[in-house]
């Protein structure tokens, strides 16, 4: 699991995010996440606080996990 995310991190690395925004925070987590999950692992989450953000958290995922798949033969 380490070394998938060293891999997420030096794949964004070379766009150079600003660590400092939010933003660019959650971008890397989500990616870390879709990442973790589209090789079968389980990440928990919290109970969703309303069904609008649930579905909006689990279309962001399946975005995420859609741009995995594309790119994990890159290295």
């Amino acid at each position: 699991m380490k070394q998938l995310i060293k891999d997420i991190l030096e794949d964004i690395a070379k766009g150079q995010p600003n660590l400092e925004s939010e933003a660019a925070r959650e971008m890397i987590a989500n990616l870390i996440v879709a990442s973790i999950e589209s090789k079968g692992g389980r990440v928990y989450y919290g109970e969703p606080t309303t069904a609008d953000k649930y579905n909006e958290e689990f279309n962001d995922n399946l975005n995420l996990k859609s741009w995995v798949k594309e790119n994990e033969n890159k290295n």
